[in-house]
């Protein structure tokens, strides 16, 4: 959750005014977007990412399974290795290259990558 709010504050500060956050974690996901007041202890976090909605641009949450967004993946495995707490990535690493195309060329079926259009067979 806190790296949702992290993302949040810095798509804003970047002046972006269309965003989609996307996000592996239903649970995240279901209390940001839902109505009904969450008493959890994550309370605060939960309310400040809810707040960010009633700022001056679109802002939408949305929950995508892993395992249907290969690119966002690969980029948080890649940035997990990295030394720094928040990554940003102005350009992708080339690391992450291979998972962009696939995602370009619509490579995945069913959850399983189709090998040999990737190696061009």
């Amino acid at each position: 959750m806190w790296d949702i709010h992290y993302g949040i504050e810095k798509v804003w500060e970047m002046g972006y005014q269309r965003v989609v956050i996307e996000t592996d974690c239903l649970k995240a996901t279901s209390l940001i977007n839902d109505a009904m007041e969450y008493e959890g202890p994550a309370r605060n976090l939960v309310e400040m990412c809810r707040d960010a909605r009633g700022r001056d641009w679109d802002l939408c949450f949305t929950y995508a399974p892993r395992e249907q967004n290969k690119v966002i993946n690969a980029m948080a495995k890649f940035a997990s290795n990295q030394e720094e707490d928040l990554n940003w990535f102005a350009i992708p690493p080339i690391e992450i290259h291979r998972h962009i195309r696939e995602d370009e060329l619509g490579l995945l079926v069913f959850g399983k990558r189709v090998e040999n259009e990737v190696n061009g067979k």
